[in-house]
C-alpha cells in the first residue's frame, strides 16, 4: 500500500484536493441548496426520457448525453434521481479529466510542476460551477483530454491503436456535443492516410463505429423529424442569437425583445422549417446585412470571453450566511478575470503556434486548432458566460506546457 501511494502520491492528492475544492465551492456558494434547473440541464433530462421511456430521439440533444444521462431510468429513477445522477457523472469526469490531463502534463514538466499547473486547472471556477448542473460540458472535456492523451501516444510512441483511440474519442464527442462534428470531419480526414493503414487491423473497427453511430443519430432524426443532421439544435442557436443580434443591429431594437420574438417563432415551426428558416436568415444577412451579422458576431465572441460564470451569477443566500455576498462576488469577479485572461491567452497562443508548429509538431497544432475551433464556433452563440470558452483553458495549461518544453529543448542544444 505503501509502494501504491508513494507512486501514484500525486494522482491521490488530486482526487483527494478536488473533492475538497467541490465540497469548499457548494458550501461557499450553497450551490446543492439553489435547485437551479437550466433550461438546458431540463433538454437533457427530457431527451433522456425520450431514449429510455418512449424510444425516440430529440430535436435538439443527440443520443450520447441522453444515453449517459438517462440510465437511472433503467430503474424507474425520477427526475429528481436523474438530476442527482448528472452531479455524480460531472464529479467524476471532471475528476477523471484532472487526472489525465497531469499525465499529458508531466510528459513536459517535472512532476511537481505539472501537479501545480493541474491544481491551477482545478480552480478554473467556470468548470468547477457546471459540475453541479446537469450539462455537457465535463463529459465532453474528458471525451478530448482522453483523445489528446492517446493522440500524444500515438506520436511519442508511433503506435496505430492510440490513433485509432484519439480517433474514437474525437468523434464520438459528436454524440456529446454536436458542435464538433466539424472538427471531427476534419480530425479524421488529417488522418485518413493513417486510418487507410489499418484498413487490415480490428483497431479501425473502432473509427467505423463511431462514424455508424453518427449515422444512426443522423437516420433516427430523418426518420422522426425529417432531416438527416445530428441536431436540430446549430439552427435553431443561429436563429435566436446571432441571426437576432444582427437583427437587433439592423433594426437598432433591443437584442432581448429580438430574442424572445424569435425563440418563440422558431419553437412554434416543425423542425424541418427551422432548418429552412434559419438557412434563410443566414442568406438574407449576408447578402443585405452582411456588416451587421459581422459586427454581431464580434460582439457575441468578446461577450463570450468576458462575462463571467452564470451558475455563479444566480445563486442565493438560501441559508442568510453572513460571508455569501462576499464569497458569492469575489467568486463571480475572479470567474470573469479568468474568462478574458484566458481567453486572451488562447486566441493569441493558439493562433501563434498552429502558424509556426503546424509542419513541425502537429499534436501542439492539433490543440492549438481545437482551441481556436470552440472559441470561434462560440460566436454563434451569446449570453451563456463563460460557458462556451472555459472548457478550453485547461488544453491552454497543456499547450503553454508543450511550448516551453520545445524552448527548454532548443536551449540546451546550445
Amino acid at each position: 500500500m505503501k509502494q501504491l501511494l508513494a507512486k501514484y502520491k500525486y494522482e491521490f492528492l488530486l482526487f483527494a484536493i478536488g473533492i475538497l475544492w467541490i465540497e469548499f465551492f457548494n458550501i461557499l456558494l450553497q450551490v446543492t441548496q439553489q435547485h437551479i434547473i437550466y433550461p438546458d440541464s431540463q433538454s437533457y433530462v427530457n431527451a433522456s426520457k425520450d431514449l429510455y421511456l418512449f424510444f425516440r430521439g430529440h430535436l435538439t440533444r443527440p443520443i450520447g448525453m441522453a444515453l449517459i444521462t438517462g440510465f437511472p431510468l433503467i430503474f424507474k429513477a425520477s427526475d429528481a434521481t436523474l438530476y442527482v445522477f448528472g452531479f455524480c457523472v460531472n464529479l467524476v469526469c471532471w475528476l477523471f479529466f484532472l487526472l489525465l490531463l497531469f499525465q499529458i502534463l508531466k510528459e513536459f514538466l517535472k512532476p511537481n510542476i505539472a501537479f501545480l499547473s493541474t491544481l491551477t486547472c482545478m480552480l478554473i471556477l467556470g468548470n468547477t460551477a457546471s459540475v453541479f448542473h446537469v450539462s455537457s460540458e465535463s463529459i465532453y472535456m474528458l471525451f478530448m483530454v482522453t483523445a489528446m492523451f492517446f493522440l500524444w501516444r500515438y506520436y511519442k510512441n508511433n503506435s496505430l491503436l492510440h490513433l485509432a483511440w484519439a480517433l474514437f474519442f474525437i468523434i464520438i464527442s459528436v454524440l456529446i456535443k454536436p458542435g464538433s462534428l466539424l472538427f471531427a470531419i476534419i480530425f479524421t480526414l488529417y488522418f485518413i492516410v493513417k486510418i487507410y493503414k489499418m484498413h487490415q487491423s480490428i483497431v479501425v473497427y473502432l473509427i467505423y463505429a463511431c462514424w455508424l453511430l453518427i449515422g444512426i443519430q443522423c437516420a433516427g432524426l430523418k426518420y422522426q423529424f425529417g432531416n438527416f443532421t445530428t441536431s436540430y439544435i446549430d439552427a435553431i442557436t443561429y436563429y435566436c442569437y446571432l441571426g437576432a443580434k444582427a437583427a437587433s443591429l439592423e433594426k437598432q431594437q433591443d437584442f432581448h425583445e429580438v430574442w424572445l420574438e424569435r425563440t418563440h417563432f422558431i419553437y412554434n415551426q416543425a423542425p424541418p422549417n427551422q432548418k429552412k428558416i434559419a438557412k434563410a436568415d443566414l442568406i438574407k444577412h449576408l447578402e443585405t446585412n452582411r456588416v451587421n451579422l459581422g459586427k454581431a458576431y464580434l460582439q457575441n465572441l468578446f461577450e463570450n470571453a468576458t462575462t463571467g460564470s452564470v451558475p455563479i451569477h444566480d445563486c442565493k443566500n438560501v441559508n442568510r450566511i453572513k460571508y455569501f455576498s462576499i464569497s458569492k462576488k469575489l467568486l463571480f469577479e475572479l470567474s470573469v478575470w479568468q474568462n478574458i485572461a484566458f481567453s486572451i491567452l488562447a486566441l493569441l497562443l493558439s493562433s501563434y503556434l498552429l502558424i509556426a508548429f503546424y509542419k513541425t509538431d502537429q499534436f501542439l497544432s492539433i490543440i492549438a486548432a481545437f482551441i481556436l475551433y470552440t472559441i470561434l464556433l462560440s460566436g454563434v452563440s451569446c449570453s451563456e458566460g463563460d460557458r462556451f470558452n472555459v472548457i478550453t483553458f485547461p488544453f491552454v495549461v497543456v499547450l503553454i506546457a508543450k511550448w516551453l518544453s520545445k524552448k527548454s529543448k532548443r536551449t540546451a542544444q546550445f
